[in-house]
């Protein structure tokens, strides 16, 4: 996979970015990738299960992360919000659907996978107008559920219930804890 991500990034440097536009660059960036995989399609579903092997998934998603990301590094993408990890998603599972629908494809040189590639690019440009329409309401429901967790966790410990984020058990990265300036000065004595 890595192999095939190399060769790909190697050749989507080389096109005319300016030319193509967005949306088509992504089509030949998805494009080359797979037609890296076309001369293993015999075995492909073998390669296929082997990388959804609970111990190598973590292998797999990272290979198709790592190819996303490039892609939309390559068409300028600089987004440090929610859309970061939307657009790469998103892309990687167009990836993933068309490579899944090219090993039953029988139509000379790929018409029907390269068809259902522009499909599935079409559908993830209107989920791209949507998101961006309804990012507010996204951010609304965001604010809606961090006051839902901070009443929880003043109800659940009322001792302390300035807390304004609830700790998790289950989280392997401790969450910072905001604390008002009055505690603090509280604390300091």
């Amino acid at each position: 996979m890595q192999r095939g991500n190399e060769e790909m990034i190697a050749k989507v440097r080389e096109l005319p970015l300016e030319e193509m536009g967005v949306t088509n660059t992504i089509k030949a960036a998805i494009k080359i990738r797979l037609m890296y995989i076309t001369p293993y399609l015999q075995t492909w579903p073998q390669a296929m299960s082997i990388g959804a092997i609970p111990t190598n998934v973590p292998h797999t998603l990272h290979a198709i992360a790592t190819m996303s990301d490039d892609i939309w590094h390559r068409v300028g993408d600089k987004s440090t919000d929610i859309n970061w990890y939307t657009k790469r998603g998103l892309i990687g599972g167009v990836y993933v659907a068309t490579e899944l629908f090219m090993l039953t494809d029988k139509s000379p040189e790929f018409v029907d996978t390269w068809d259902f590639l522009e499909r599935r690019l079409q559908n993830v440009m209107m989920v791209g107008g949507a998101i961006k329409e309804s990012e507010h309401v996204l951010n609304a429901v965001a604010t809606g559920f961090q006051a839902v967790a901070m009443g929880l966790s003043s109800v659940m410990n009322p001792s302390n219930s300035s807390s304004a984020s609830v700790p998790s058990k289950t989280s392997a990265v401790s969450q910072p804890t905001y604390i008002p300036d009055e505690e603090k000065e509280t604390r300091k004595q």
